[in-house]
């Protein structure tokens, strides 16, 4: 498989001298560092604003934006997950309302995107609009979100095929269609593309806060399901 190039430095920010960018650089690994130490809502929340401080300092940078726009998704997930860990009031139409605007924000941002950053904009609106489906108090208005999520991923593969974060985004799907059918043959063809993104993200030197990889951090986990549910459903 054709290794997807990552979207690295020069790509996302046009700036000069040198030393400006190596800035924009240490303040994006920063921002990294706080989301992947973060416990809780208030150490993602403390993520969500370093990435809206570097938007507001660098405003041609538009993978400040993007990060900030996944952070708010994984703010809506604790909000799911784990509510009395937020603060009270804050709600999962906030957050993804804030996700959104950041999206568009970046979006805006990239004046003359190549296939690739087009096909991540895609992808992250996928995640996007699952947070809706699943946050969403009807039927219709889940179904309506879902179908917006998978138009958002087929456009996304229509772009850049290759592209190891529409592989994740398909494979959890296939993965928990599978798991909610009993269907094995789903299952099996997502943990397939998990194992073809894991090789393209391993296959990049690049640093992971200068890239849009933030399907990288599901693999594990969706892999492990993946394999538990083979191992359950095969002995039935």
């Amino acid at each position: 498989m054709r290794i997807i190039r990552s979207v690295l430095l020069l790509a996302c920010i046009t700036l000069s001298p040198l030393s400006f960018a190596a800035d924009f650089e240490s303040a994006m690994a920063d921002a990294m560092a706080l989301h992947r130490g973060a416990k809780n809502f208030s150490g993602e929340l403390k993520s969500a604003e370093a990435y809206r401080k570097i938007a507001a300092e660098y405003p041609k940078a538009w993978l400040a934006p993007y990060w900030q726009a996944y952070i708010y998704t994984q703010l809506t997930n604790i909000l799911v997950g784990n509510p009395e860990t937020a603060p009270e009031g804050v709600t999962a139409a906030q957050t993804l309302s804030r996700a959104s605007d950041a999206l568009e924000e970046s979006k805006r941002r990239l004046v003359e995107p190549d296939a690739l950053a087009r096909a991540e904009l895609h992808n992250l609106n996928a995640l996007i609009q699952f947070f809706h489906a699943r946050t969403s108090p009807d039927a219709g208005s889940r179904d309506r979100f879902l179908a917006a999520r998978t138009k958002a991923l087929n456009a996304s593969i229509a772009l850049a095929p290759d592209n190891p974060n529409a592989y994740v985004m398909a494979a959890t799907e296939l993965i928990r269609l599978g798991y909610n059918e009993k269907d094995l043959q789903k299952v099996l063809a997502g943990k397939s593309l998990l194992i073809a993104a894991k090789d393209a993200y391993d296959g990049t030197n690049d640093e992971y806060h200068l890239t849009t990889y933030w399907a990288r951090d599901f693999v594990n986990f969706w892999t492990g399901f993946a394999e538990r549910t083979i191992e359950n459903y095969s002995g039935d």
